[in-house]
C-alpha cells in the first residue's frame, strides 16, 4: 500500500492527493448509500415507484439549482477572491445575503410547484400518483436550494471535505435511515421522496451548524454595497443557465422517457444512470479538490500551474474510470440484477452511458476551467446547445427505440459537449485537458 501511495506522491503533489482522499472518500460513500437507497426503494415498490421518485427527485433538483441564480456555482470564484484581496471576511456577508435571495425565491417556486401538482402530474407525466410526490418537493425546495450555497461557502473555504460530505454524503447516507423508518411505521407510497426530503432538511442544519463553528465574526460587520451584489449577479447568471442546462442535462432524458413512456421505462434508465456515475466519479473527485486551486492559479496569472493541475486531473481520474467500466461491460447484467430481475433489462443503457461518461472523464477538467477562467458566456451557449440537441435527440431515439435510444442521445451529446469545453478551453488560454496531451504540455511549459 505504501508503494502505491510513494509512486502517486511522485506523480502528483502532495496537498491535491489529500484534496482528492478526502474529496473521494465522500464522494464514494455517498455513492455507496445512494445505492443502498435505490436497492431499498426498488426491491420494496419495483422499477415504476424508482421512475417517480426519479422524475420528482429530477423536479426538485432542477427547480432548487434554478433558484440559487448561479450563485452557487460563482461562490467559489467570490471566496478565492476575497482571500487573495485579504478579506476573507467578506465571503461571509456574500454568503448571507445569498440565502436571503435565495430563500425568498425558493419559498416562490415551492408555492407553484404545490397548487399546480395535480396539472403537471395528470397532463405531463400522465400519472395522477405523482403528485403526492410532487407535494412534499414543494416543501424540501428551501432546505435543497440553501444546502447548494453552504457547501460551495465550504469549498471555497478549502473545507473540501466537510463541503464534499454536505453535498455529496449526508443526504442518500440520512435517506436510508429514514426510508427504512417511514415504511416502518406505514408510509409507503412517498416514502422515498419524502425520506429525501428529511435527509435533505437533517444535511441543511449540519451545514448551519458548521457554519457557525466555523464562521468569521468580523464579516457580520459588512455590508455589501450595491454594485458589489450587481457584480455578483453578473458573473453568476450566465453560470445559473450553465447550470440548469448542465442539470437538465443528466434528468431531461428520465423526465422524458416518464413523459412519452412510463414511469417503469424511468425509473429502469434512472438505475442505469445512476451506477454509470460511477465511471465518472473519479473526475467528479479530482475536480471538486482541483476548483479552489484552478481559481487561485488563475487569479494569480500560473497558467503553467493551471496546466500542471490540469494534466494531474485527467490522469488520474482516467486511470481510475477504466475500472467501473470494465465492471460494467463484463458484469453489467449481475449489477442489475441487485436491484432486481427486471432491471437487467436496462443492461445495454448502462453500457451506452458508461462509455458517454468516460468521454467526459477523457476530455479532463474543460467543465471547471470554463467556470473559473472567465468563459461563463461561452459555457451558456454551449450548454444551451447541449440541451437543445438532448432534447431533440431524445425526442426522436425515445419514440424509436426506447431506454436505449435515451443512452444513444446523451453519449452523442456528452461527445459534443465536453470537445466543445476542450476546444475553447485551449483556444482562451492554452491549456489542454485531453489525456496525453495535456501530459506533454505540462511537460513543455515546464522546460
Amino acid at each position: 500500500m505504501m508503494q502505491i501511495w510513494n509512486k502517486l506522491s511522485s506523480l502528483f503533489s502532495y496537498g491535491f492527493l489529500a484534496s482528492v482522499f478526502g474529496s473521494g472518500v465522500t464522494r464514494i460513500g455517498g455513492m455507496a448509500a445512494g445505492f443502498v437507497f435505490f436497492i431499498l426503494i426498488a426491491q420494496t415498490f419495483g422499477a415504476d415507484t424508482i421512475g417517480r421518485f426519479a422524475i420528482s427527485a429530477a423536479i426538485m433538483t432542477i427547480i432548487g439549482l434554478f433558484c440559487n441564480l448561479g450563485l452557487s456555482t460563482a461562490f467559489v470564484r467570490f471566496i478565492s477572491s476575497d482571500i487573495e484581496q485579504g478579506c476573507p471576511e467578506k465571503s461571509q456577508a456574500r454568503l448571507l445575503w445569498i440565502m436571503k435571495l435565495v430563500g425568498f425565491l425558493t419559498i416562490m417556486a415551492g408555492t407553484i410547484i404545490g397548487f399546480s401538482r395535480d396539472l403537471i402530474a395528470q397532463h405531463i407525466f400522465n400519472d395522477p400518483a405523482l403528485a403526492h410526490y410532487l407535494l412534499v418537493v414543494a416543501l424540501a425546495l428551501i432546505p435543497i436550494s440553501l444546502n447548494f450555497v453552504l457547501s460551495a461557502y465550504h469549498q471555497g473555504h478549502h473545507r473540501i471535505s466537510l463541503s464534499s460530505a454536505q453535498r455529496n454524503l449526508f443526504v442518500p447516507l440520512f435517506s436510508c435511515f429514514f426510508f427504512i423508518a417511514l415504511t416502518y411505521f406505514g408510509i409507503e407510497e412517498v416514502s422515498s421522496i419524502m425520506a429525501q426530503a428529511c435527509a435533505i432538511g437533517l444535511s441543511f442544519l449540519l451545514g448551519i451548524f458548521f457554519y457557525w463553528k466555523y464562521r468569521i465574526s468580523d464579516g457580520a460587520d459588512i455590508v455589501l454595497s450595491g454594485d458589489e451584489k450587481k457584480n455578483m449577479l453578473k458573473i453568476s447568471l450566465p453560470m445559473l443557465t450553465g447550470g440548469v442546462s448542465g442539470m437538465l442535462l443528466g434528468w431531461v432524458d428520465t423526465l422524458m422517457l416518464g413523459a412519452i413512456v412510463d414511469a417503469e421505462a424511468a425509473g429502469l434508465y434512472a438505475t442505469a444512470f445512476r451506477l454509470c456515475v460511477l465511471v465518472s466519479l473519479p473526475l467528479l473527485i479530482v475536480e471538486w479538490a482541483a476548483m479552489p486551486r484552478f481559481a487561485a492559479a488563475y487569479k494569480s496569472g500560473d497558467n503553467i500551474l493551471v496546466q500542471k493541475i490540469a494534466s494531474e486531473a485527467v490522469h488520474l481520474a482516467t486511470a481510475a474510470a477504466l475500472i467501473p467500466l470494465l465492471v460494467f461491460i463484463f458484469f453489467g447484467p449481475f449489477v442489475l440484477s441487485l436491484f432486481g430481475p427486471k432491471f437487467i433489462d436496462a443492461y445495454w443503457p448502462l453500457v451506452i452511458l458508461s462509455l458517454a461518461h468516460f468521454v467526459l472523464v477523457s476530455l479532463g477538467s474543460s467543465y471547471t476551467l470554463m467556470i473559473v477562467t472567465n468563459l461563463e458566456k461561452y459555457y451558456q451557449n454551449i450548454m444551451i446547445g447541449a440541451v437543445i440537441l438532448n432534447v431533440i435527440l431524445n425526442f426522436i431515439l425515445i419514440q424509436a427505440m426506447g431506454i436505449i435510444g435515451a443512452a444513444i442521445a446523451t453519449l452523442l451529446t456528452e461527445a459534443i459537449k465536453q470537445s466543445l469545453y476542450a476546444i475553447y478551453v485551449y483556444k482562451h488560454h492554452g491549456i489542454v485537458t485531453l489525456g496525453g496531451l495535456a501530459w506533454i504540455r505540462a511537460k513543455r511549459l515546464n522546460a
